[in-house]
């Protein structure tokens, strides 16, 4: 149960300065300590949902004043919250945070189709130096035994 209480009354203040950073595992959310009993604040509650059907996602406790998450489905919004508990079992919540994941697949799309091009583009280039280097060499064969037999049909008539 969330106790709402009155700010001026409360022993803790709620979190602030709540952000979120994109990194390669997910989400990083990181939040300051309440400016006033921070000492006091015995555990954080970290709170997800998607929006707009405001469908909560996941709820994590932690002593720390980060948290990763992960596995955000792309291309969402996502709001988060954290709560602050005190000793004595008081919560104050911080301020909503909305987070819009982007979609990674066109990029995955163009990186994929990117490396499809340069892997044909080598096969093609390699089987164009294969089929130029044996056709050379079986012309300049072909024209050295035609040479050798001239040469030496002229030394038998002589």
């Amino acid at each position: 149960m969330l106790l709402q209480s009155n700010p001026l009354a409360s022993n803790i203040s709620a979190p602030w300065n709540l952000t979120a950073t994109n990194n390669v595992q997910g989400w990083l959310v990181h939040w300051q300590a309440p400016k006033r009993g921070a000492k006091s604040v015995r555990l954080y509650t970290v709170r997800w949902w998607k929006e707009p059907e405001h469908f909560l996602i996941g709820t994590i406790e932690t002593f720390d004043n980060f948290y990763q998450l992960r596995h955000l489905k792309e291309d969402a919004i996502f709001q988060i919250e954290v709560i602050a508990t005190s000793i004595n079992g008081e919560q104050v919540a911080s301020d909503v945070l909305t987070i819009e994941v982007p979609s990674h697949r066109k990029t995955r799309a163009l990186l994929i189709g990117s490396t499809v091009g340069i892997v044909f583009l080598l096969c093609a280039l390699v089987a164009f130096l294969y089929v130029k280097r044996s056709c050379l060499r079986h012309f300049f064969d072909s024209s050295d035994s035609d040479g050798d037999a001239k040469d030496s049909e002229k030394m038998n008539n002589t």
